[in-house]
């Protein structure tokens, strides 16, 4: 199956990576000439709060950030619980199989 567009969410807690690895994506993929857009929440607390970053890439301009999720990166085990429910069918999780186990 082909795709013109693919949804990237990064959860996490503040200060673990979670918008450097959301903007690293998105920079290399606009680079090579694709459209992105990029959203992020950023909690209240400095460092330690939930927070999560999308990226959205695609070969057409980018509009919005998107309906349902293509992948998942989930950096513990709350952002995996909290963010889960709006990946796609097709949907990839990626985790640190060392700092939780998926059910």
């Amino acid at each position: 199956v082909e795709k013109n567009d693919l949804i990237v969410r990064f959860a996490g807690e503040g200060g673990q990576g979670v918008v450097t690895s959301a903007e690293g994506l998105a920079q290399a993929a606009a680079q090579v000439g694709y459209h992105v857009l990029t959203y992020a929440t950023f909690p209240s607390q400095i460092m330690g709060g939930p927070t999560w970053t999308q990226t959205r890439i695609s070969i057409d301009p980018v509009l919005s950030t998107g309906d349902q999720l293509d992948i998942l990166v989930a950096f513990n085990k709350e952002a995996y619980d909290t963010h889960i429910g709006e990946i796609g069918a097709d949907g990839v999780i990626i985790y640190n199989s060392e700092e939780f186990e998926l059910p």
